[in-house]
């Protein structure tokens, strides 16, 4: 099973309503999904959690508990007790054993998904605006052949940045592989909301190229963002 939580700034009902039909259209089958609107809290619910944002302001504070949060709820829906969420020497979230997942962040929003290892080799999420990538940035997220798929638009190149970073957050915490955006080229099915890879570098190694194929992705589109998911099955 897998499980996805959001949390948004956003106290409009319609606007809540809204994100739930696009987290249940991301959801791979077997999937949980949960949202709700962020507190504020500035108060970490571990003193081991206190210790890495005792000196942070008080809006990152907010950012990194809001993420632990969301990652403990999603592990105990999937029947981890709540523990302590440190990070490993590269700063990624060390989960319980029997557990994948990651989180992401944007402006007000944080998302976070898990799932059990048994089920999955590898998660990643990504949340981003689709309105402040600039032109220049754009480049540099994208290959030869995506940049004729984007054709300049903004949106196009916001989507493949998010699905993206997700593949990057999907794949580090296995493999621990440092590449560049150009390392992977995707092709985007926009009616689905789907992607693949076309094409990816050695960086990545022997045993994440032979499984490209196999990673997948969903995404959506909402106002001004975008959510990407991008998952690895266990054979």
């Amino acid at each position: 099973m897998i499980c996805f939580v959001i949390f948004l700034s956003v106290k409009n009902i319609e606007c809540i309503i809204k994100f739930r039909t696009l987290i249940s259209n991301l959801e791979p089958i077997g999937s949980y999904a949960y949202l709700r609107t962020v507190t504020g809290a500035t108060k970490c619910t571990f003193s081991e959690e206190e210790a890495l944002v005792a000196y942070a302001s008080d809006g990152r504070k907010a950012e990194f508990i809001t993420g632990r949060e969301s990652l403990r709820k999603v592990l105990g829906q999937l029947g981890f007790a709540p523990q302590a969420i440190l990070p490993n020497a590269s700063g990624v979230p060390i989960l319980p054993d029997g557990a994948v997942g990651s989180i992401a962040h944007s402006r007000k929003l944080c998302c976070a998904i898990a799932g059990h290892d048994s089920d999955f080799k590898a998660l990643g999420i990504d949340i981003e605006g689709t309105d402040r990538l600039t032109a220049q940035a754009a480049k540099r997220v994208t290959t030869a052949d995506e940049e004729v798929w984007t054709g300049g638009d903004r949106v196009r190149a916001s989507i493949l940045f998010s699905l993206k970073e997700s593949f990057y957050k999907m794949q580090f915490p296995c493999w621990n592989r440092l590449a560049n955006f150009d390392d992977v080229s995707l092709q985007v099915d926009l009616t689905s909301g789907t992607a693949k890879i076309a094409k990816i570098s050695s960086k990545f190694g022997y045993n994440l190229k032979s499984l490209a194929s196999q990673v997948r992705f969903n995404f959506s589109l909402y106002n001004s963002y975008v959510v990407s998911i991008c998952w690895l099955r266990v054979n």
